[in-house]
């Protein structure tokens, strides 16, 4: 096999690709063997049929279409690795050539990652960029506080005759009007409420308040005016609703015995329940500083790295926020459908408003990549051989004839990558250090970041689609690679 490869505009590749005569017409008699061994001939066995007859059946030129499809997949992935060429997308395919007895000729056209410059002095720029904030301390009250919602979440709904009150559960059964004609979605029989818990529009869920069983009302509210349906956001409603029922809600005591339920561990007293909340807040803290951290890291990438980002490495990006959205709105039981209905948008619309943010992860994906090469980062190979066993453990159910090691390396290879990066920023820049226990960061640490903290500008890396750049760009590069 004989391949060259061209340069292209907007990082792009040509490879020109040369099957040999030999191998081509060895992959002509393979895809003879895979057609014949699904076809049905009387007079031939199942999986028996020659290739003279396979060629009679479906015609020469089929038969080269599907040996040149073989060929050039295989051809190709083959030319990419020997040419260390990172592919982002599926290639376009020119065929020259595809004759009997002659090589295969192709050319495959694709776009590759681009070469991304980080700015001079990105290292001081990046510090002036980044805010890394120490956690939060666990007080005595986060931890009662805590304790009393996981109390809250096993109480038992007692019915009573009194009015309801916040903090109750009602079951109602309710409908709404606007303009007279009855609003779609707008109504529910025997559905339960905690009064309280905003889940309803503002006003709904007080003026069920002192209301009993067997009572019916007619609420008038407006809906926000940003509210999100905007065919009926700043509109008046009619809600008419009856109280079908008014319940209690008793939590249990918080003892040794709810403490053993809660721990699962039988000797358990509420001394190990107090303890093990406050590891638990602890470390989800500072998780949570971690994260405002790194996503004020990924802000301050996209600012430091130059580059020319391929269309088809954002729509890649696109692609993949559009899966994750459909997870999303799988887990909570909305369609898409509804939600661009409530939205007024079409999907087309709503891609193209994901396409700068879609930019960004690339953008940041690259930046990754340009600071592992600047500062020579790179795991070991025992760290990505344990992240791919790791990773499998996690597929365990996938079968090892369905893994695409080549795939699997990059990915835990770009995993690992990633993580020593963030690190590396993290200590550049004077970051708490997260996995540590707050009581083993000196006084002079904390001051030292408190210090940082006054003077290093601050960052808005609030947003779940920054943290999702940071989640996400892992992916990307594994892919990518």
């Amino acid at each position: 096999m004989k391949t060259t490869t061209k340069t292209l505009p907007q990082s792009r590749v040509e490879l020109s690709i040369t099957v040999d005569a030999a191998t081509w017409m060895k992959e002509i008699e393979a895809a003879a063997a895979h057609i014949g061994a699904q076809m049905k001939v009387p007079g031939f066995r199942a999986g028996k049929v020659p290739a003279s007859v396979v060629e009679r059946e479906v015609s020469r030129s089929a038969l080269l279409a599907e040996a040149a499809e073989r060929a050039i997949k295989k051809a190709y992935a083959k030319a990419v690795r020997e040419h260390n060429i990172s592919a982002i997308d599926t290639p376009t395919v020119s065929v020259d050539t595809l004759e009997d007895g002659k090589d295969l000729v192709f050319t495959a056209t694709v776009d590759v990652l681009p070469t991304a410059t980080l700015v001079k002095d990105y290292e001081k720029k990046l510090k002036a960029a980044i805010t890394c904030p120490a956690p939060e301390e666990v007080r005595d009250e986060d931890v009662e506080k805590e304790i009393d919602r996981l109390a809250q979440q096993r109480a038992t709904e007692v019915v009573v005759t009194r009015a309801a009150q916040n903090g109750d559960v009602v079951r109602i059964d309710f409908s709404a009007t606007i303009d007279g004609a009855p609003l779609e979605g707008g109504s529910g029989n025997n559905h339960p409420l905690t009064l309280g818990s905003g889940a309803f529009i503002p006003g709904f869920e007080d003026a069920i308040v002192g209301m009993t069983a067997g009572e019916t009302k007619t609420i008038p509210l407006s809906f926000p005016k940003d509210y999100h349906a905007k065919d009926i956001a700043g509109k008046e409603a009619i809600f008419t609703v009856t109280v079908i029922g008014v319940y209690e809600r008793v939590a249990p005591e918080v003892d040794d015995v709810f403490a053993a339920t809660i721990l699962g561990k039988k000797d358990a007293t509420r001394e190990d329940l107090l303890r093990e909340t406050r590891t638990a807040l602890t470390a989800q803290r500072r998780q949570t500083a971690r994260q405002a951290c790194r996503e004020s890291i990924a802000d301050a990438l996209a600012e430091v790295v130059e580059c020319e980002i391929p269309a088809a490495m954002i729509d890649q990006e696109v692609r993949r926020m559009e899966e994750q959205f459909m997870q999303q709105l799988s887990a909570s039981g909305t369609t898409l459908d509804a939600l661009l209905k409530r939205m007024n948008k079409t999907k087309e619309e709503l891609r193209a408003d994901w396409r700068p943010q879609g930019e960004k992860r690339a953008k940041i994906s690259l930046a990754l990549d340009a600071v592992a090469e600047q500062e020579h980062i790179q795991p070991s190979k025992d760290a990505v051989e344990a992240q791919m066993q790791q990773l499998r453990m996690m597929y365990a159910t996938t079968s090892d004839s369905d893994v695409d090691l080549a795939q699997l390396h990059s990915y835990a290879k770009a995993m690992l990558t990633q993580e020593a990066v963030f690190e590396h920023i993290e200590n550049r820049v004077g970051a708490p250090r997260y996995d540590d226990a707050p009581e083993k960061q000196s006084q002079k640490e904390k001051s030292e970041t408190t210090k940082k903290d006054k003077t290093v500008e601050n960052a808005d890396a609030s947003s779940a689609a920054q943290k999702d750049d940071v989640n996400r760009a892992d992916s990307s590069r594994g892919n990518a690679s």
